[in-house]
């Protein structure tokens, strides 16, 4: 593990570059991935060992980098057609987030209403990645927060005081 800098906070990168780690009879590094339909999710809370493997079950065999950036693990995954996309998973569910997958994905329109229903006003800064969207929200204390929200059904994922 290393500790990376990213526009000024900690973020412990594991790369798996051309490491090779033997889980069900894969040979880990630069394999073909294929998404499995069901959902996979950890019993508990997932450390950086055990990601692989719950990746893996999920049908994910390529992996490429793999981050934790507030409050979740952002992984690079070959598609099974070749190009390298992002996906997070939750460190305490293992809940995996692929707006690839098939799950269905919020819209705009569906997230900013279960925001509000949620007591947060004054979005701004809406972004979506990894099937996980991230909005800048003012709480019911008036609180400046960055948001990680789930891109499925609009759960607060992770939050911190925006600076």
């Amino acid at each position: 593990m290393e500790t990376k800098k990213k526009d000024g906070a900690s973020r412990t990168t594991a790369l798996m570059r051309g490491a090779t780690a033997k889980a069900a009879g894969v040979v880990l590094g630069w394999s073909a991935l294929w998404l499995v339909a069901a959902p996979v999710h950890a019993a508990g809370p997932v450390a950086p060992r055990d990601l692989i493997t719950l990746l893996q079950r999920a049908g994910y065999s390529e992996i490429r980098d793999v981050e934790y950036d507030d409050g979740l693990w952002e992984v690079e995954v070959r598609r099974a057609y070749g190009l390298w996309d992002e996906i997070s998973v939750d460190p305490d569910t293992g809940e995996i987030f692929d707006m690839r997958g098939n799950r269905p994905v919020l819209t705009m329109r569906e997230l900013l209403a279960r925001l509000e229903r949620q007591g947060y006003r004054d979005i701004t800064d809406i972004e979506r990645d990894a099937g996980v969207w991230e909005v800048e929200a003012s709480d019911a204390r008036g609180h400046r927060l960055v948001l990680k929200v789930s891109g499925h059904d609009g759960r607060i994922l992770h939050s911190k005081f925006d600076d």
